[in-house]
């Protein structure tokens, strides 16, 4: 239903009923088009004041590329970043981080089939000159990459780093059955990321004509969105684009159709790495005609595949609530036919287990002809209805509070699929007439439309999987019209959340005290502690969390399995008198969520919902805390999805690079352990939810953290009725102050694993004890800096990897430490040659610090994204956790702290690790099967 819900928001309410008429534009957004043929969109959005995003969409992807030219949309969409016109070399990154603009993180790009998007995000605007300099690097994108021979070599390693960091058994499958899937179609041979021959040996002139061919402004489109001038922004826009030449001779754009399958496809694909099965059914359908895009009656065809989807997907989750599901996990979507924009398809793909091939495949035949010959019942309907009107008034109380993506996202579709880009607020005023107007006739009506014929059926499983025939599955598809098949049942609901014996008998707040911020801090009367702060960043929404010491490793070392998993099997019963599939459905309509976790050292409870739906939040919150409904049945499903699932995982060389991990930090101590097939019969249900009872049994062990848009008045009620009701002992347990479970010691490893395609991957960790006050900002620093190091001296100097993971952090159960990892993955053959060069730059920073313009850029991203989080729920809820935690406010005076960084105290921080033999280098090699 999510996924139902974020596709039908980017969709656009309806005017009025009637046929083909036009969805207004939203007057914010100034749409023009230059002579020369490129468009551009220009929106003003200053929710994040001082912020803007600029974009430049290429309607040209791999599918342009002839046979001998595969990989070069994506080899060209990298060589934008090493050089154009008016900034050589590295220059366009290193000035845009200069002003905090992080390199993959806010300066991106992506290759598909139709199109290449180049993305440059969060860019600060406090200074006009920024506004320019961004706007002429999207000039030199357009017809300035500069494409120097030393740099398109230094790419190639790069590009096959990560053609083989990407290169798992769902791509394989797909690279080697597209001719099959698109027999005779332009598609059988674009997959973006191309052929590594070509990337290896294309020469200079191969990647130039490409460019000059399909980079041309016709096929452009500029999107500026964010805190900018409108006006100025779009005299510059004519004033630096205006003159990109559109060549006389401009080859022709050419969009493939898909051709029509005339009976049902089936292939049955293998790979040695695949550790479950995937059963996929493709329906493919008509598109909505260009001519109707952007109207009334495009729309109301939309929002009728997108009910209808909606639909399956809440029938085909249900199954998995079977005591033995036929499938361990669904997902249904409407959208383009795998590779192709020309063909939609309605969508299913069902995971399941080696051995569940044949029943997936019957179960979901059966569930299409059951929707084909019985159509959609009004009660489903209903829901469908219910809970897209409530997403759209919660995404129109956010109309003013969106990010710049989402209004970049609308530009895109506009440019690249033209759709409508209509305002929030004719949104709203208008798309509850054309909802509620659909009926059961339409969606059925669709659903009789679909040529059972033109239809995929697409396996993907293990090498040892046993598959069904192909003309086995010919001769069910046969027989289904004649099948006998009962009509779906609707799902009947209870009235209330919570059990009429578990009403809860409000207690009190005992004290209120108010701090800085805005913040205010209760104690209610069974012992719970509550941090507040009523925010308006966005005006319908409300965070949750408590946290409690403890977690899994207050149990018996005999329970430590049933207490990991107890979280989990709680939820899957319901609460109180409903089952999980029925309390879904209760809560289709109301924007309400809310998950337990039970960590090692910790306990927890993370929630949202709208501010309508808040008292819902505070319902599931106690009734999840004294109403766990336990289902034999739905544990039995449980069992039979975990082990379709995790079966065959030890077929996947991650899972051993994993295991090995787990060996090397923790000597396989069953809290830190990946949980597998053989643990699930060591599993006691009823044991395990009585764990989960105990750890959340005790409120007044826990602290609660609310931050969204309620007032005192309305939020103090709810804290005495459902938060100050909860059990207590008065008694608040603490994590015991012992050494981290982690091995000491320098220790090195190197295996071998075999793989389909052979890599090597590096992990290397470290771990030091530190004090609670110890200067957290430096290690946070050192973090940052080692990123931007090493994506010079490794993935840019060597071409050895796509990129450098780290992490350093602090962690403070169950006593302080700070940790650090790198990880990478490379070829073979250069792990000796790469490691020397992990180490020596840590150590370079260690002996000499950081230099001068790193901490520049550090910190000045650092400063960014400070000022961005201010206006963001999430992040003062973490703050206000960390406050409870500590006893301090750690971010009072971040910016002060941060200004006043040295580079000699990220320095100290490099060196302690450096001087700590606690290294664990695991090195898994790649060895062909």
């Amino acid at each position: 239903m999510k996924k139902l819900l974020l596709a039908l928001c980017c969709l656009c309410g309806s005017a009025s009923l009637f046929a083909y008429v036009p969805i207004p534009q939203d007057t914010a957004v100034v749409v023009g088009t230059l002579p020369n043929g490129l468009m551009y969109y220009i929106r003003h959005n200053d929710y994040i004041p001082s912020r803007a995003s600029f974009h430049i969409a290429q309607k040209v992807g791999s599918i342009l590329e002839l046979p001998e030219q595969r990989g070069l949309a994506h080899f060209l969409e990298h060589m934008a970043f090493n050089g154009t016109r008016h900034f050589p070399d590295n220059e366009l990154i290193n000035y845009l981080e200069t002003i905090g603009v992080k390199f993959s993180q806010n300066l991106n790009a992506e290759t598909g089939v139709d199109q290449t998007v180049y993305m440059i995000e969060d860019v600060p605007t406090d200074r006009v000159s920024t506004v320019d300099s961004c706007l002429l690097i999207l000039r030199d994108w357009s017809d300035g990459i500069s494409l120097i021979g030393k740099e398109i070599d230094k790419e190639r390693g790069v590009i096959e780093e990560e053609w083989r960091q990407r290169n798992n058994p769902i791509h394989r499958m797909l690279e080697k059955y597209a001719p099959v899937i698109y027999e005779g179609d332009k598609y059988t041979d674009c997959i973006p990321i191309g052929s590594m021959d070509v990337v290896r040996n294309c020469s200079y002139d191969w990647l130039r004509a490409y460019y000059h061919t399909w980079y041309r402004p016709d096929l452009q489109g500029i999107i500026v969105v964010g805190d900018v001038d409108v006006k100025a922004t779009e005299q510059a826009i004519l004033r630096i684009f205006s003159d990109v030449k559109l060549p006389a001779d401009a080859t022709e754009r050419t969009y493939y159709p898909v051709a029509d399958y005339e009976q049902p496809r089936i292939v049955q694909s293998t790979d040695a790495e695949m550790p479950y099965s995937i059963v996929c059914y493709y329906q493919k359908v008509t598109d909505i005609a260009d001519s109707l895009k952007g109207t009334v009656e495009g729309l109301q065809q939309a929002l009728i595949r997108n009910m209808v989807v909606a639909v399956l997907d809440e029938r085909l989750s249900d199954l998995m609530e079977e005591e033995r599901p036929p499938f361990a996990g669904v997902d249904v979507f409407y959208t383009d036919f795998l590779l192709s924009r020309t063909q939609k398809t309605m969508e299913i793909a069902l995971s399941v287990g080696n051995e569940g091939v044949q029943v997936a495949l019957l179960r979901i035949l059966d569930e299409m002809e059951r929707i084909r010959r019985y159509g959609v019942t009004q009660a489903e309907l209903a829901y469908v209805k219910r809970s897209f009107l409530s997403q759209l008034e919660q995404t129109y109380n956010h109309r003013n509070q969106c990010d710049n993506a989402r209004y970049v996202h609308d530009c895109l579709q506009h440019f690249l699929n033209k759709e409508a880009i209509p305002s929030a607020e004719w949104r709203y005023a208008n798309t509850p007439q054309l909802v509620n107007s659909i009926t059961v006739a339409d969606l059925n009506s669709w659903i009789q439309s679909w040529d059972t014929n033109n239809t995929l059926l697409w396996v993907l499983a293990g090498e040892e999987t046993v598959l069904p025939s192909e003309d086995s599955i010919q001769q069910v598809l046969a027989a289904l019209p004649e099948k006998p098949l009962a009509t779906y049942e609707d799902v009947l609901l209870p009235s209330s959340l919570i059990p009429d014996s578990l009403q809860p008998q409000p207690g009190k707040i005992v004290r209120k005290k108010y701090l800085k911020n805005g913040v205010v801090t209760y104690k209610l009367s069974n012992g719970a502690k509550v941090y507040f702060k009523r925010t308006d960043f966005k005006e319908d929404e409300v965070l949750l969390s408590a946290v409690s010491e403890g977690g899994a490793m207050q149990v018996q070392p005999n329970d430590w399995i049933n207490a990991r998993l107890a979280d989990e099997l709680a939820e899957i019963g319901g609460v109180g008198t409903m089952n999980s599939v029925q309390l879904s459905k209760y809560l289709s309509d109301k924007q309400v969520s809310l998950s337990a976790l039970i960590g090692t050292y910790t306990e927890g409870i993370s929630g949202r919902s709208s501010v309508k739906d808040v008292e819902y939040l505070f319902q599931l919150l106690y009734a999840q805390s004294r109403a766990v409904r336990v289902d034999s049945t739905a544990f039995s499903a449980f069992v039979q999805r975990f082990v379709a699932q995790r079966k065959d995982l030890d077929k996947q060389p991650w899972t051993t690079m994993k295991d090995s991990t787990e060996v090397a930090l923790y000597a396989k101590h069953p809290l830190f352990k990946t949980i597998k097939v053989e643990d699930i019969e060591k599993v006691d249900y009823l044991h395990s939810i009585a764990i989960f009872k105990e750890r959340f049994g005790n409120m007044s062990d826990f602290d609660f953290t609310i931050v969204g848009n309620l007032s005192e008045t309305e939020l103090e009620p709810l804290l005495e009725q459902y938060i100050a009701s909860l059990p207590a002992t008065k008694q608040r347990e603490k994590v015991k102050k012992t050494a981290p479970v982690l091995q000491v010691g320098d220790r090195k490893w190197r295996f071998e694993t075999p793989m389909q395609v052979p890599a090597a991957v590096v992990c290397i960790q470290n771990f030091l004890p530190v004090k609670e006050q110890v200067n957290k900002l430096a290690y946070s620093m050192l973090d940052e800096v080692m990123k931007l190091v090493y994506t010079e001296k490794v993935r840019e100097e060597q071409g050895g990897t796509y990129g450098v993971g780290t992490r350093v952090t602090i962690e403070r159960y169950p006593s302080c430490y700070a940790e650090m990892k790198i990880q990478f993955t490379t070829a073979v053959d250069k792990v000796d040659q790469l490691l020397p060069i992990v180490y020596a730059e840590l150590q370079s920073i260690a002996e000499h610090g950081p230099r001068a313009e790193d901490m520049q850029k550090v910190k000045e991203y650092a400063k960014k994204l400070y000022l961005e989080q201010q206006k963001n729920n999430a992040y003062w809820l973490h703050r206000l956790q960390r406050m409870q935690m500590l006893g301090k406010d750690e971010d009072a005076d971040y910016l002060k702290r941060l200004e006043k960084l040295s580079a000699a105290d990220v320095q100290k921080a490099a060196q302690q690790f450096v001087n700590t033999h606690n290294w664990k280098e695991l090195v898994q090699v790649g060895v062909e099967e």
